[in-house]
């Protein structure tokens, strides 16, 4: 998941403006789960992670995706897989709108 963030949703958010913050403090935490000597310590940093900094980061991503431009959104939107079948020519080709 942090591959994927700095690969294509860094540059993404970059590209309209946005701030990485939210994204930088995914990292953090899980330094800080591989940093955790006690298993306790080790186990609500990860329940953080979880709950609270992947759902900030869920959404500045559907923040930025409503922001960015489709030529510049790495994945597909919401808009492509909801009408999916509309998405391709007659040879099957995805086509965009």
């Amino acid at each position: 998941m942090i591959d994927m963030i700095h690969q294509w949703i860094v540059p993404a958010f970059k590209s309209v403006g946005m701030d990485t913050a939210v994204i930088a403090s995914i990292q953090t935490r899980l330094n800080a789960v591989h940093a955790a000597q006690d298993g306790m310590e080790r186990a609500t940093i990860e329940q953080e992670l979880r709950l609270e900094v992947m759902e900030e980061a869920r959404k500045a991503c559907d923040e930025a995706e409503g922001k960015c431009p489709a030529t510049v959104w790495p994945f597909a939107t919401y808009r492509d897989l909801l009408f999916l079948d509309q998405n391709h020519n007659h040879q099957g080709v995805t086509t965009r709108f």
